[in-house]
């Protein structure tokens, strides 16, 4: 949480919910390690869908 706080401007609660709903929906998963939490996407094709949005978001706007 510590270093996502410090990138992202938003309330400190903020990154701690969004990270929180991303777990409840399996999106991500949760390690905890000496008091550290590391999380990581449950499936790699997750990293694709913000430029897959990106890409239909563009061609929508060409439309």
């Amino acid at each position: 949480m510590r270093e996502l706080r410090d990138v992202v401007d938003a309330p400190p609660s903020a990154p701690a919910e969004r990270l929180s709903i991303l777990r409840r929906d399996g999106l991500i998963t949760g390690t905890r390690t000496n008091g550290t939490v590391i999380h990581e996407l449950a499936d790699e094709d997750i990293a694709d869908l913000p430029r897959v949005a990106q890409r239909i978001l563009a061609r929508r706007r060409d439309a």
